[in-house]
């Protein structure tokens, strides 16, 4: 049976026109390419039926196809489900497919942020997370069938990050954090899944997040350009708890915001040392590189960490003044 055909894999509500079909066969991760091979040997390794991931991936293009032609879509969970598939066969085309990890794209217009709360409506809740906690946004969790998203993932953590443009971040985890005090969310179910959240959480403090063989993709900022940046802006290599409790010896004032928001910010700060020491011109060099491997993907949002970088879901999108697609 066609995927276009069957129930499952319709994104149509009752009562709605049926979506013109642009294509039937998947476009991400082509045959014969590496990207086929990697999303191949991902699917294996994670227990994936590949047959399924196909179906989704066609499924992922057709939506993603109709929002940027402008349609109203309606959507449901297994859309997003769809999408987030769509996502980690992007990371396979760069290799940079992942068991845990961020995702993070421009979404200038928060069209694709819209859509993923309107298929999410009714499940979606608001999420505490230390994640991207810096921009102080509102951030929304939504839970799934368990072990249903790449990675054996369960729960999607999703947020607009403000910036020029704004961008979306994306990530999924293996617990949900539903808020279990809140009125409407006062469940057995959602302490549970509170608390195994808490668990991992806790447990992450003292080991590393479990990645199997892919090198984990995370927001964090990496550590080799918190210590440079640190000492390239005059501070030290480390400060140390008792010394920021008993001495209150803090970094300095630039160096807190580049750790804390990450590579662009820490690059916005380095140009505001002129004239640049080599070590300064080293790290900025470096920062560079890494945003400049991000513009080619059409990426112009900031970078904090190790994050995977997709191009826009929404290229047509409009965007700021002074802002392009290339």
């Amino acid at each position: 049976m066609s995927i276009h055909n069957n129930p499952l894999y319709s994104s149509q509500t009752p009562g709605e026109t049926p979506p013109q079909i642009a294509n039937t066969e998947r476009q991400i991760c082509n045959p014969g390419t590496d990207g086929e091979f990697r999303l191949e040997e991902f699917c294996i390794q994670t227990g994936a039926d590949r047959e399924e991931v196909d179906q989704m991936l066609v499924r992922a293009e057709n939506i993603l196809n109709r929002l940027s032609a402008g349609e109203d879509v309606n959507g449901n969970q297994e859309d997003v489900k769809a999408l987030m598939w769509y996502a980690m066969a992007q990371a396979c085309e760069y290799g940079e497919q992942n068991i845990s990890g961020a995702f993070r794209m421009d979404d200038p217009d928060r069209k694709i942020k819209a859509f993923l709360d309107k298929c999410l409506e009714g499940n979606a809740y608001p999420r505490i997370s230390t994640h991207m906690k810096e921009h102080k946004q509102p951030q929304h969790g939504a839970d799934f069938e368990k072990g249903s998203l790449p990675g054996n993932k369960s729960t999607l953590l999703y947020a607009t990050v403000p910036g020029t443009p704004p961008t979306l971040y994306l990530k999924m985890e293996k617990s949900g954090c539903p808020p279990f005090w809140k009125a409407g969310f006062r469940t057995r179910q959602n302490f549970h899944k509170y608390m195994h959240h808490a668990i991992d959480f806790i447990s992450t403090r003292f080991k590393p997040s479990e990645s199997g063989i892919y090198e984990a993709r995370k927001e964090h900022v990496p550590k080799e350009f918190k210590i440079r940046f640190s000492v390239a802006l005059g501070g030290k290599e480390k400060y140390g708890k008792f010394e920021k409790i008993f001495l209150r010896s803090k970094p300095p004032a630039d160096v807190r915001r580049g750790q804390k928001f990450g590579l662009s910010e820490m690059r916005r700060e380095l140009e505001t040392n002129q004239p640049l020491t080599e070590d300064q011109t080293y790290l900025k060099e470096k920062i560079i590189r890494r945003e400049a491997k991000a513009r080619e993907r059409g990426y112009e949002g900031d970078i904090k960490g190790n994050e995977v970088i997709l191009p826009s879901w929404n290229p047509q999108a409009t965007r700021p003044p002074g802002q392009t697609t290339t």
